[in-house]
């Protein structure tokens, strides 16, 4: 969706590394989930795997150091839509 103009995204550059997922589930109950192929964005044909998802809106915080009445990702959001 932030690749087709659609959205917007608060938080932290990725790491890059986008894959696409296969799920295996075995008899004993284990799982494998395993990178099946890269994901390529169609609208910008940024390289996400190298670069990682740059967020429109940069925002973070070590996850102990806040709660949801105090998190810079939400308070973020919220000023993104204008709240």
């Amino acid at each position: 969706m932030k690749d087709s103009g659609r959205a917007q995204i608060v938080g932290e550059l990725t790491n890059g590394n986008v894959e696409i997922l296969q799920g295996y589930d075995f008899d004993d109950g284990s799982q494998l989930w395993l990178a099946a192929q890269t994901f390529v964005p169609t609208v910008s044909g940024q390289d996400w795997e190298q670069r990682g998802i740059i967020p429109d809106v940069q925002a973070y915080a070590d996850w102990d150091a806040f709660t949801f009445e105090n998190d810079p990702s939400i308070a973020a959001a919220l000023g993104l839509l204008g709240h």
